[in-house]
């Protein structure tokens, strides 16, 4: 990271950038240019964006926007940030990097070194990306901020030029090559360059999942080999390389979609059979628990309204109810259809009618009987008399728990 004029010569010789008086050092160190390009990759399914030369503030923007373009095209499928970059302005690249770190997660990004990702450039690369990939004669790191105040005013001097300065207080204008720099003013400089390396070496240590912070404090550029041994670049390789592999990956990526969206169709179109023949397999599975119902309606042994219940109680037992299983009628019912006397029953009170022989012993309809008893004070054979002279549809109605005012008054 390089902050005011200065140059790095172990990096890139005629790298320059001005953060405070540019115009005083724009003649000294003039600017060279560098490039941000976008391109795809053979399979056009890899958004390929180069980030070349030194990185100026205004830079920032419109690398965050051709980021975001390539996130957002549907095409692209993954994005490699190929740097050869020595670094650059200090202002605000903290700030950039954290908007990088956010844009991720919605594709695979990886930061690739092809020649140098130092200072700045590893800081934004190192948050803006997933991965790392250096190229085996890549350099790395440089993680640190430097000032370079330069003083011009012997040189001033040998041509003649004396200037004046009037200013409004003692630090106004400090740091100006026209003077020499004062050691409160070195001081103060010095505090602002170990804040923003604090915050570097902060960063990266958790960017890159670092336990030692003190390595990097030195400032140093490292081999491939080296930055790979220290944690700061996750494997090396060629970019050919790393193209293939996203394109490989989001090619079985695509696939396994492709397979998932099929299985989802397939499963889609069987429910749907499995609905239609489950709805078919329980209207004749429920006809058939319905059919001695309907017998015994149409011989006038039951009244056509306990149908209505049995309906109703089938139809709830829909949900749960797979095919291959028998459906049954409640219990309430199967006791209504068994005979309640060995010779018909008749409808009047005043005709004498047989008693009620138990001729098939059934627990529930003992049960039954022993209910209608205690609910009517009446002993168990009593019951048994009372019910024997009722038509069965006053039997049936009292055990569905139905029991109407006129069958009560009835019995």
């Amino acid at each position: 990271m390089i902050e005011n004029a200065m140059r790095e010569p172990d990096i890139q010789p005629d790298m320059v950038v001005w953060a405070i008086q540019p115009e005083a050092v724009a003649a000294a160190f003039p600017r060279r240019e560098g490039s941000l390009t976008v391109e795809s990759s053979p399979g056009k399914r890899v958004g390929v964006i180069r980030v070349s030369g030194v990185i100026y503030r205004e830079d920032h923007e419109p690398l965050h926007a051709v980021i975001e373009a390539t996130l957002t095209n549907p095409d692209i499928g993954a994005v490699i940030l190929v740097f050869d970059s020595p670094g650059g302005d200090a202002y605000n690249v903290g700030t950039m990097a954290h908007r990088l770190k956010k844009m991720r997660g919605r594709k695979p990004v990886v930061a690739y070194v092809d020649g140098a990702m130092a200072s700045g450039a590893y800081w934004l690369g190192a948050m803006g990306a997933d991965t790392i990939v250096a190229h085996p004669d890549a350099k790395v790191g440089s993680i640190g901020v430097l000032v370079i105040h330069t003083e011009i005013s012997s040189m001033l001097q040998m041509a003649g030029v004396k200037p004046t300065i009037i200013r409004s207080g003692e630090n106004k204008f400090e740091g100006s090559p026209l003077e020499p720099l004062s050691q409160a003013a070195y001081n103060r400089i010095q505090r602002g360059v170990n804040e923003i390396a604090a915050e570097f070496q902060a960063a990266m240590v958790a960017a890159r999942h670092l336990e030692d912070a003190t390595p990097l404090g030195t400032g140093e550029i490292f081999t491939a080999k080296e930055a790979l041994a220290r944690g700061l670049v996750d494997r090396i390789g060629t970019l050919d390389q790393v193209v293939s592999e996203l394109e490989e990956a989001l090619m079985a990526q695509d696939n396994l979609a492709l397979m998932q969206a099929e299985l989802a169709e397939a499963r889609a179109k069987l429910a749907q059979v499995e609905s239609v023949e489950k709805e078919r397999a329980f209207t004749a599975a429920k006809a058939q628990a319905l059919a001695p119902l309907r017998q015994a309606i149409q011989e006038g042994r039951l009244s056509p309204s306990v149908l209505e219940g049995a309906v109703e109680a089938l139809d709830r037992q829909k949900g749960a109810w797979t095919l291959g299983v028998e459906l049954s009628l409640p219990a309430s019912f199967v006791t209504a259809l068994m005979p309640l006397s060995a010779t018909p029953l008749v409808p009047s009170v005043g005709i004498p009618a047989p008693t009620l022989p138990m001729t098939r012993p059934d627990a529930a309809l003992a049960d039954a009987i022993q209910r209608y008893a205690e609910d009517n004070r009446v002993d168990y054979n009593a019951a048994k008399t009372i019910l024997a002279r009722r038509q069965p549809q006053i039997f049936t109605e009292y055990w569905a728990g139905r029991k109407t005012i006129q069958a009560g008054r009835a019995l």
